[in-house]
């Protein structure tokens, strides 16, 4: 194993240098010190937790539970007490019997009224018949918004809505709006093959 040419150098460095700072014993004695300070600290903390808990549970159990009769409350006073609670209880009895009174009068009524009935169900075919109608409504409004962006493409997609869905309001609308649009040349209509295609 080879020596490494600072390790003179640097001995002779360490030794020419005055120690500055503690010694290596008071070192020790400082940690001690810390040590010792703090496990008095924990114990002075628990001892301190331990009392106020004492405290607490004293003060918990010398708490009265019961409360303490009002003041005045007399003999006479207790009877008029008991005495209206005794009529509010006639009172609301009376009230539940009007109650059920009324019920089973409104029940009878019910049953003298003749059957009304019921809604019948949607017809299936007119549902279809909506949603068809939505939908080539949807595609023709898709349609007039990439009017602006896709212009040659949407006379074939007018035709479109007008072949898949002829008895529609969508397709007379696609029909208006095919009317109304310029009729394309066949440059243009080749053009848009030729991109198509590709």
């Amino acid at each position: 194993m080879e020596r490494d040419p600072l390790e003179p150098l640097l001995r002779r460095v360490d030794a020419s240098v005055p120690v500055t700072g503690p010694a290596p014993e008071d070192v020790a004695g400082r940690v001690r010190a810390v040590d010792r300070r703090r496990r008095r600290a924990t114990r002075t903390g628990l001892g301190l937790a331990a009392a106020a808990l004492l405290v607490a549970l004293s003060v918990w159990f010398d708490v009265p539970r019961d409360p303490p009769e009002p003041a005045g409350m007399t003999d006479a006073r207790v009877a008029a007490i008991q005495a209206e609670l005794v009529a509010l209880d006639r009172e609301a009895a009376l009230h539940e019997a009007v109650a059920d009174r009324l019920l089973i009068a409104e029940a009878m009524r019910e049953r003298r009224r003749p059957v009304r009935p019921t809604q019948s169900e949607p017809d299936p075919r007119a549902a279809f018949l909506a949603e068809v109608e939505s939908v080539a409504t949807l595609m023709v409004l898709r349609v007039d918004r990439s009017l602006d962006t896709d212009a040659p493409s949407a006379r074939e997609r007018y035709q479109r809505v007008i072949d898949l869905y002829p008895d529609t309001r969508a397709a007379e609308t696609a029909k208006q709006r095919l009317s109304a649009q310029r009729p394309e040349s066949n440059t243009q209509r080749r053009s848009r093959e030729r991109q198509r295609d590709v």
